[in-house]
């Protein structure tokens, strides 16, 4: 996997960002309704990190599912449609009854999915359609 370090570089930094901003705006959200007295930094250690966490393991995710053993690796999961269908999943995760914190995660995690496809349709080989090989 030549380029594990990049994305898992990028999602760990997207997820993080992700769970800081999402704690951010709940965290002042909850302060202005008076629902919250004071700011929660351990709170928003636990959202970066976990944010953090999570974007490291999924922007790694198409790269496990299928491995660069050649530079024609990009299949399924390496597609447009695959970032279709997480968007896709994205939003009606966050529209679904979910627990909030478990919309939270799939938020993080799904956005650093993403970034694995956009930093790949950035190469020279980009991405394909859909990925299937007839």
């Amino acid at each position: 996997m030549p380029n594990f370090g990049r994305h898992a570089k990028w999602g760990f930094l997207l997820g993080g960002g992700t769970g800081l901003i999402i704690d951010l705006v709940r965290q002042f959200d909850r302060m202005k309704k008076g629902e919250q007295e004071k700011f929660s930094w351990a709170e928003l250690l636990l959202y970066t990190g976990g944010g953090a966490s999570l974007g490291f393991a999924c922007a790694t995710v198409p790269d496990w599912l299928e491995p660069a053993t050649n530079p024609n690796h990009r299949e399924v999961f390496h597609s447009m449609s695959a970032g279709v269908l997480t968007i896709i999943g994205l939003i009606r995760a966050n529209q679904s009854n979910l627990p909030t914190e478990l919309k939270d995660g799939i938020t993080a995690g799904g956005l650093s999915m993403l970034s694995h496809l956009v930093l790949d349709s950035a190469t020279p080989k980009g991405l394909p359609f859909i990925g299937i090989k007839m």
